[in-house]
């Protein structure tokens, strides 16, 4: 009913149980978009962050099956000290697979009695190369890129240049 009346529907999945059938089925009753987390192209710190054996391999398929399906794919990647040097090369990834979209998300992190754990703890150099790194992909595939958990203007400093990751999300 919903989609008779023109409104969009996205979920958001892990994409690793996905088939082609499944993804066809969503696709037919009005699904037109799924946003996934992809930490890395780097199949050892995906498979380490995801806490799935051949998450890369996994993802992979679940994005080929929305696409093929018709169904618009956007990327999260949560960025840590693990993964922050990997924003290049897993965009071009998700990109060439037919990704429209990639989120360079910071890393909002757990508080505990111990305080907060060192892989959240970017520098600011860490954090810049991150986001640098998303520009230079949207460069050169002209993928969209933003966030999901806003940067502090403060921080990002150049505004025009770093205008995707602020306010929420991508442009339209």
């Amino acid at each position: 009913y919903g989609k008779k009346l023109g409104f969009s529907f996205s979920c958001n999945s892990n994409l690793m149980l996905t088939t082609d059938e499944k993804m066809k089925k969503l696709s037919s009753m009005g699904l037109d978009h799924i946003l996934t987390s992809f930490p890395s192209i780097n199949k050892l710190e995906n498979d380490k962050i995801m806490q799935v054996k051949d998450s890369v391999k996994k993802i992979e398929r679940g994005i080929r099956n929305c696409i093929n399906n018709g169904i618009r794919v956007s990327v999260n990647m949560v960025i840590t000290k693990f993964n922050y040097k990997h924003v290049y090369d897993t965009g071009k990834f998700i990109s060439d697979l037919g990704c429209q979209k990639i989120f360079i998300t910071r890393a909002v992190p757990p508080v505990s009695n111990d305080g907060v754990a060192e892989e959240y703890k970017l520098t600011h150099e860490e954090a810049k190369f991150a986001l640098d790194e998303g520009i230079r992909l949207k460069e050169k595939t002209g993928v969209m890129i933003g966030t999901l958990v806003n940067y502090p203007v403060c921080f990002l400093g150049d505004l025009e240049k770093y205008k995707d990751f602020f306010g929420r999300g991508c442009p339209s």
